[in-house]
């Protein structure tokens, strides 16, 4: 592919910002939240999860028994028995995710009893020597990528839910039995306890313990959204570092952003490509020396390198191409009075007049994303200090040439990199109204090639 061709699409792409995905198998195992991000999920397991808000389940009808303390009466019980906490607990969720979405029409979970079978089924134990509850959800397709859950169960404990105090009221209370369960519809759908302590983490209805304040909190509710995939969009975005090429970006229905995973892996188109197709990361360009001078290829042009520590004779360009493929030199568009250079095919004027022909719009078409917060655009010719007008030419008696040049910086220890200029000179050399392409300064990284 012609590379300025090339670069005009990779500019295109980064104009965009995103690129929206319409389609993607979402495997999780790459989500690393932050330490306090008030939910967690089963990063020793791949990050499984339900991977929708649906399931359905049903009540074992297997009979428990337990020697009741204090009356030394036998007890029978079966699960069904427990449904109002089940309910509760799905209820809690459900009235915290229309409060964060703002929207009553929406439930983030839905979990529908069947009178058997489902995907999941609630039972009970007795057993004094394990949890108050429990789920074991870690069934998965060994050949499904997402690792979505095909199976669970939560177990009540008996020994705890119907531990009673010497006056025969329960050590833990129906709010209490409530909360518990919510925490257990959180492993079902993939959320893990947790146990790093934080401001986010200790409020959260997944904290391993029980805390005063714990409940379902819009941290936790993001979390909840990620196992249910209920996201409004999924994009990947461009990061163009020379670790991370692009990184899966989702955001959900309560407004909760998402780094999915990162993407390493750049796209050359060979070897001796310099700029990633996917990103537009530019990767360290290689200096040669020609003829005794230093040269770098950049933008399909060839440049001679200046440093003021070689004392190299400065050679000119007559013109830049721009990376969204417009060629860039200066041009006299004086009335006879004064010399006016500004350029090509861009008339002067001031920054606020739409034109697609003003210099304005050209520093618009022509930025290219720096980081996740600011761009490289096209500086103007000159600026006022107090930057409320700007110039997009210089207004002279002098004849003056214009050019552009590409100056080089930095030692062996801290790396080398260049910068492009633009300058108008008299016929004698001198520089007039010199400085750099791009605004905030745009070092681009070099080596010496052996």
């Amino acid at each position: 592919m012609n590379k300025n061709k090339k670069i005009k699409l990779i500019i295109s792409a980064l104009l965009s910002f995103i690129i929206c995905v319409f389609s993607l198998g979402l495997n999780l195992e790459g989500y690393e939240p932050e330490d306090d991000a008030g939910h967690g999920l089963h990063t020793d397991k791949g990050n499984y999860h339900m991977g929708e808000a649906n399931t359905s389940y049903s009540y074992s009808d297997e009979e428990v028994k337990y020697i009741e303390k204090g009356t030394g009466e036998e007890v029978v019980k079966t699960a069904i028995e427990y449904k109002k906490y089940i309910e509760d607990g799905i209820a809690m969720w459900i009235d915290a995710g229309k409060t964060y979405s703002e929207d009553e029409n929406y439930e983030i979970i839905n979990m529908e009893e069947l009178e058997s079978g489902g995907k999941g089924t609630i039972k009970l134990d007795y057993n004094e020597e394990k949890g108050i509850s429990w789920v074991d959800a870690d069934n998965y397709d060994e050949n499904d990528p997402d690792k979505k859950i095909t199976e669970w169960t939560l177990t009540i404990n008996l020994y705890w839910y119907e531990m009673k105090n010497d006056d025969g009221t329960y050590v833990y209370n129906d709010d209490w039995k409530k909360e518990n369960i919510a925490h257990e519809i959180g492993h079902i759908y993939g959320l893990n306890d947790l146990r790093e302590f934080g401001y986010n983490n200790y409020r959260s209805i997944m904290w391993w313990q029980k805390n005063p304040v714990k409940s379902i909190t819009e941290n936790v509710i993001y979390g909840m959204e990620l196992c249910t995939e209920a996201f409004t969009s999924q994009e990947l975005v461009p990061v163009g570092t020379e670790d991370i090429c692009q990184k899966l970006v989702c955001t959900g229905n309560s407004g909760g952003s998402y780094t999915i995973k990162s993407d390493p892996t750049h796209s050359w188109t060979d070897e001796s490509d310099t700029i990633c197709n996917d990103c537009g990361y530019m990767r360290p360009i290689a200096i040669e020396e020609v003829d005794g001078l230093l040269k770098v290829t950049l933008d399909g042009q060839s440049w001679v390198l200046n440093s003021s520590g070689t004392g190299t004779e400065l050679q000119y360009n007559t013109s830049y191409t721009l990376p969204c493929n417009v060629p860039v030199s200066w041009v006299n568009v004086g009335d006879g009075g004064y010399n006016r250079y500004c350029y090509n095919g861009y008339i002067y004027g001031d920054q606020y007049v739409s034109n697609p022909l003003r210099f304005a719009n050209l520093r618009e078409m022509t930025k290219v994303k720096r980081d996740e917060y600011s761009y490289y655009k096209l500086r103007y010719i000159r600026e006022r200090p107090d930057q409320r007008y700007q110039f997009q030419w210089v207004q002279t008696t002098n004849n003056l040439i214009g050019g552009f040049y590409v100056q080089l910086f930095g030692n062996e220890v801290n790396g080398y990199y260049v910068k492009i200029y633009r300058v108008l000179l008299d016929g004698s050399g001198n520089k007039y109204h010199y400085a750099e392409v791009w605004s905030p300064s745009m070092k681009i990284t070099v080596y010496f090639s052996s």
